[in-house]
């Protein structure tokens, strides 16, 4: 049955984007996020260190990057199968660990959920999006994307209060069952693969056409062009494949942009240890972390909203900027134990620190051509998985070679300087590459 053009077609695009929410929700937070809650209750059960159980978010970064360079081949083929299958298979992993509980077992879990995660949130909601959505695409993913605090603060607390009633092993059974049946209702319910098949147009394309019309060569020109639809490609696109992308400078150039956005998102997993290590207690450690959780869920939405009206270069320049400045201030704050540095400098990270999830759909849709952004979003996601993979060990490591996480927070500092940069060349660089082939 064909949708109305009018309101029942709407219903249908506002359908997929609170799909596209739910499953960030879930399929995002509770692996990611809501997962180390579970950390302190394992290390006690196995009585091991904390390194042993924390490695899992290693693993689930570094699998990551396989799944989500393959992404849109699966979900090119069946969204809603691939979202079904990767649910059973990270809430079946979560069943595994609870009934066969042993640290080998967390890597294995942490290896499956990362091979499952990213096509049911990371690598999926811009590809849905870009095919339902022709204008304010980067609005729409920020939204998305940002349900990852929303639904953050919501699961934390649930899953602790879980496992104090009745332990940890209840709770992942708890976290994988919710994980299963809510992206299962989604997939079936609110989810679909295309507008073209059902007899609609991505919403809001007449104004994206008359936009493109009258706007043609004004400022974030780079994003009339991108957000074209899948079904609007000329004729001269329909040749271009993975292949040609990875043979492309500006793809190198956005890679390494996308992998230093992965590890500025390892930042907030990080910064309650920051804290309590430079002093803080474990009550300001914690508040630190919310801080950094609202900043993130604002920075999210804040910065789609720019990519949206000013270009995606312009976005993430901004977000560099910010963290080069949230970055400092948390530096002053930790070497003088300022606490209310520590807070500003934890909310104002949000706008850098979001890069993590949304750079790789920022950089795809404007230096590539639509034919490409659905592959492009795909492999640039990896290498924001590998960004995450490096920075774990990074942190580690530096600080049991100086004693003090102040260096990283130099180096975090100086960094997006580079990602800006690079992001900036490679975008330019693709765009002067379409214009050449057009």
């Amino acid at each position: 049955m064909v949708d109305s053009p009018t309101t029942q077609s709407h219903a249908r695009h506002w359908a997929v984007l609170v799909g596209c929410c739910l499953l960030v929700g879930f399929g995002f937070t509770i692996p990611m996020l809501s997962f180390g809650v579970f950390l302190s209750p394992m290390v006690a059960y196995f009585d091991c260190s904390v390194t042993e159980v924390s490695i899992y978010f290693t693993f689930i970064a570094a699998s990551a990057v396989f799944s989500s360079a393959l992404g849109a081949r699966f979900l090119h083929s069946s969204m809603r199968a691939t979202v079904v299958v990767s649910s059973f298979a990270i809430g079946l992993a979560f069943f595994a660990l609870a009934l066969f509980p042993a640290v080998p077992m967390v890597w294995v879990t942490g290896v499956v959920a990362g091979l499952g995660f990213p096509l049911c949130s990371t690598v999926l909601v811009p590809i849905a999006i870009n095919k339902w959505f022709a204008v304010r695409q980067g609005t729409f993913i920020g939204i998305a994307l940002a349900m990852v605090g929303v639904f953050g603060m919501m699961f934390s607390p649930a899953f602790t209060a879980i496992i104090g009633a009745w332990g940890w092993r209840v709770a992942l059974v708890v976290a994988g069952t919710m994980l299963i049946v809510a992206n299962c209702l989604v997939a079936f319910f609110l989810l679909r693969q295309d507008p073209a098949l059902l007899g609609l147009k991505p919403y809001g394309f007449e104004d994206h056409v008359a936009e493109a019309v009258q706007e043609a060569g004004v400022s974030a020109e780079e994003d009339l062009r991108a957000n074209t639809p899948v079904e609007e490609i000329t004729p001269a696109e329909e040749n271009l494949d993975a292949s040609s992308l990875l043979r492309r400078k500006a793809f190198w150039l956005c890679a390494v942009a996308a992998l230093i956005g992965g590890f500025f998102g390892v930042y907030n997993s990080q910064l309650n240890t920051v804290a309590q290590t430079s002093g803080f207690d474990p009550v300001v450690a914690g508040l630190a972390l919310s801080s950094a959780s609202a900043g993130l869920m604002v920075g999210k939405v804040f910065m789609g909203w720019l990519k949206d009206q000013k270009g995606s270069t312009f976005a993430i320049c901004f977000g560099c900027a910010s963290g080069i400045v949230a970055f400092l201030i948390t530096a002053f704050g930790v070497t003088s134990g300022n606490v209310a540095f520590l807070y500003l400098g934890a909310v104002l990270a949000g706008c850098c620190t979001c890069l993590a999830t949304l750079s790789a759909a920022f950089l795809a849709s404007a230096a590539f051509e639509p034919a490409l952004y659905s592959q492009s979003v795909a492999y640039l996601t990896s290498f924001c998985n590998l960004g995450m993979a490096l920075g774990v060990p990074f942190y580690s490591v530096t600080y049991d070679l100086v004693g003090s996480y102040l260096p990283v927070l130099l180096a975090c500092a100086v960094i997006p300087v580079i990602c800006a940069l690079v992001a900036a060349t490679g975008i330019r660089v693709g765009r002067k590459t379409m214009e050449q082939a057009a």
